[in-house]
């Protein structure tokens, strides 16, 4: 099924404002001085020589380049869940890579050692593979590892307040990246899906035609209104869809503008394992999205 990156987390990205290199001096996003960027590929020691940063609200975004113009890009929440890692040329001569799209902390090692709110600082330690394509963990990869302390700048998002958040079996959870599957389409559901590195995904099953405010309990069937819980399996390298029995969605906001659709809300629901029957409880959610008007 085609999926694509959903607009709740590539409204930020075009924000870079302000760059950083080791060269410069910042007294007022970082008076110490203590910035720096580490990063080998394959092997390779890089000489990152410039960077930037940004924050939007929980959300970083954390690029380096190298002289040789290799390019290393992060995006993560202030959390510690990364959403992605990539690493590209400048020329395009070396091919794009990203970390693995499901269950990346299983694959990619992503450390957030300190946000320093006072001087406007983030600092990263990471490790793992970069893959040719995002799904597929048989494609080539490289292999990365590094650390940074960088300066960043706040921006203002176009949207404030997307996120979705919940309690996954008593567990914090927070996403960090998505896509969207279906809704290309006059009167298809759309599924938004949250997933953040660890093995859960979340998706917020909505219609653009036919989705109202208001309460929506749902169960094991079909709906234009309910989650969707999505839990990766290792040994087989799928991610397996749990069946919801039971659910209830509050969609407390829906506001459809002339490219983009908000949609807010709060969810609880109860999953369970499509052949085991392992119970998932999934509590205390709340959502906001944003999708493109097709």
């Amino acid at each position: 099924m085609k999926k694509l990156k959903h607009a709740a987390l590539v409204l930020f990205l075009s924000a870079f404002a302000v760059s950083c290199s080791s060269d410069d001096s910042n007294p007022v996003n970082n008076p110490s001085g203590e910035e720096f960027f580490e990063y080998t590929i394959d092997g390779e020691e890089q000489n990152v020589t410039t960077w930037i940063a940004a924050r939007s609200e929980s959300s970083f975004e954390v690029q380096g380049t190298a002289a040789s113009g290799r390019v290393i890009h992060f995006t993560f929440n202030q959390w510690g869940n990364m959403g992605d890692a990539s690493t590209m040329a400048n020329d395009f001569e070396i091919p794009w890579r990203t970390s693995y799209h499901y269950f990346k902390s299983n694959y990619f090692t992503f450390e957030l050692v300190a946000i320093d709110e006072a001087n406007k600082t983030v600092e990263v330690n990471f490790s793992g593979k970069v893959f040719d394509e995002e799904y597929d963990i048989t494609s080539a990869f490289s292999t990365v590892e590094g650390s940074f302390k960088v300066a960043y700048t706040q921006v203002t998002p176009q949207v404030s307040g997307l996120g979705v958040s919940a309690t996954v079996n008593g567990a914090e959870w927070h996403d960090s990246d998505g896509d969207q599957e279906g809704g290309f389409f006059s009167g298809e559901n759309l599924t938004l899906n949250a997933s953040n590195d660890t093995k859960y995904t979340i998706g917020i099953v909505t219609n653009h035609q036919d989705t109202t405010t208001g309460v929506h309990t749902f169960g094991t069937a079909d709906s234009p209104n309910k989650m969707k819980l999505f839990v990766y399996d290792t040994q087989e390298n799928v991610d397996v869809e749990y069946i919801t029995t039971t659910g209830t969605m509050n969609i407390t906001e829906k506001t459809v503008g002339s490219q983009l659709t908000i949609i807010s809300g709060t969810f609880s629901f109860t999953a369970e394992h499509p052949e085991t029957g392992a119970t998932i409880i999934v509590q205390n959610g709340t959502f906001k999205q944003a999708y493109i008007n097709y």
